[in-house]
């Protein structure tokens, strides 16, 4: 899928950067420990459309906006990009707002079936 072990970073601060945030300054926070790369933000949170859409290939709410639509930032309009953690680890987890996942892959380092 990407050729970096890191890619997901990338794409974490890129998806901070994009979130939306009401009369708020953005603020983004890593952790790290043990076993635990822990990223959080003060977005606004993910809505059910977004969990969907997160959990799809190929669906993604930057299509709603015209400057992605019009030749796309490094193709992010794939739906893949945040799924590049898979490179490093085989479970991963999203809390936001009332919703609570977990993605898990059986093949970690390798393109996501």
């Amino acid at each position: 899928m990407y050729k970096s072990d890191s890619h997901f970073i990338k794409e974490i601060l890129q998806n901070f950067d994009e979130n939306k945030y009401l009369n708020r300054s953005p603020s983004c926070s890593i952790y790290v420990q043990e076993n635990f790369l822990i990223f959080s933000n003060n977005e606004i949170g993910f809505t059910r459309e977004d969990i969907l859409n997160f959990c799809s290939f190929g669906k993604s709410r930057k299509k709603e906006n015209e400057e992605y639509i019009n030749g796309g930032v490094n193709g992010s309009c794939k739906g893949i990009g945040l799924k590049s953690i898979f490179r490093i680890t085989d479970k991963f987890y999203l809390i936001s707002n009332d919703f609570q996942i977990c993605l898990t892959s059986t093949k970690k380092n390798q393109m996501i079936e």
